[in-house]
């Protein structure tokens, strides 16, 4: 236990000393040397934030349609979801009328570097792809790192731990000083994951089957009809097979469900629980591969974990009986950390900031 609590106290108050040799951190040096500021990115299947650093990882004040803001947003940062003409748009919302101590990013773009934590960046070629949009609106390719969100979590857990994201949909990273193992991640036609997107999913199966009348009254079918303005629920149906109502749109019910489930509505909470469940066993799975008899931390990312029940919601998951049989059979602890309500590539460059001090 002593040593999991140093381990935590390292990794919140500076990147480990894998982040020293890691090639992402490398990339992101070089990437940000003699940069005057600094973009950080966060994108996931419902949202996209910009903040914006300078060299020493203050948070910069910005203008954006007339308005003073911290941080802009735009749409999908998932280019698996919404492709390369989805995301330029995206791109748009964060960068149209931005400026910096009241100077246009369009004038600032070649002092700019870009690091990205966004999901689907796992792929060299959707890489490429944001890396060609970015240098679209003026941005140098040098300077642009584009690392999925879990790659650039990784750095602030160092050697040794394990990243669990639970937002539209799921993945999990560990590293126990070799190499780095993944669970998940393989996008909604492949995975059924423990995600907004999954719990969504199973809210609308489960009020169709109400409708239809052989399924389990809940509140859920209110929710849904209201949420999309529709008289029945079938009537998503067809919209649900040709995209024009999204995955994010589904991820987006899982609100409603939480809500639900502290009503105490019955189907809201058998979704919540298997949901729970799912993730200790993507835990399970993980710390299947990697090295035994040893402790971790583990970093919970992801709307999920946002959730005002999300205190609750972790005690279901560290609960999974797998999960707890695994950890009792190799001798193994596990500490949650939930960090999802920092943004995740302004909290990492941070911390790399400090480390590399600059």
């Amino acid at each position: 236990m002593k040593k999991l609590l140093f381990t935590l106290f390292v990794c919140m108050f500076s990147v480990c000393v894998h982040a020293e040799h890691s090639k992402e951190v490398q990339r992101i040096q070089k990437a940000t040397s003699n940069m005057k500021y600094i973009l950080c990115i966060d994108g996931g299947g419902s949202k996209t934030t910009l903040h914006i650093i300078d060299s020493q990882g203050i948070v910069q004040e910005l203008t954006s349609q007339g308005q003073v803001v911290e941080m802009t947003k735009g749409g999908c940062g998932n280019i698996n979801f919404v492709g390369k003409e989805g995301m330029k748009i995206t791109f748009h919302q964060l960068f149209d009328d931005l400026e910096i101590h009241g100077v246009p990013i369009s004038e600032l773009s070649t002092q700019c570097a870009i690091v990205t934590g966004m999901g689907g960046l796992g792929a060299v070629q959707n890489q490429e792809a944001v890396c060609e949009l970015l240098e679209d609106f003026g941005f140098l390719k040098e300077h642009i790192v584009p690392l999925s969100d879990a790659a650039l979590s990784l750095e602030v857990v160092g050697e040794k731990g394990i990243i669990l994201i639970s937002g539209t949909g799921c993945i999990a990273f560990g590293r126990d000083g070799g190499e780095t193992k993944r669970v998940g991640g393989f996008g909604k036609l492949i995975d059924d994951s423990p995600s907004g997107y999954g719990i969504g999913q199973f809210a609308i199966k489960s009020t169709l089957e109400e409708e239809q009348g052989y399924g389990t009254p809940t509140l859920l079918t209110k929710m849904i009809k209201e949420h999309f303005k529709v008289d029945r629920i079938y009537d998503i149906v067809v919209p649900i097979h040709s995209n024009e109502i999204g995955q994010d749109q589904i991820a987006s019910l899982s609100k409603g469900v939480f809500e639900a489930a502290r009503q105490g509505d019955i189907v809201a909470n058998k979704i919540i629980a298997k949901t729970a469940k799912k993730l200790g066993l993507v835990l399970r799975n993980l710390l299947m591969l990697l090295q035994k008899e040893i402790d971790y931390n583990v970093y919970l990312i992801g709307g999920l974990f946002l959730d005002e029940s999300a205190n609750a919601f972790i005690e279901m998951i560290k609960n999974t009986k797998a999960l707890l049989a695994h950890l009792q059979e190799n001798r193994q602890e596990i500490c949650f950390h939930n960090i999802a309500d920092r943004p995740g590539a302004l909290f990492a460059m941070q911390k790399i900031l400090e480390h590399l001090g600059k």
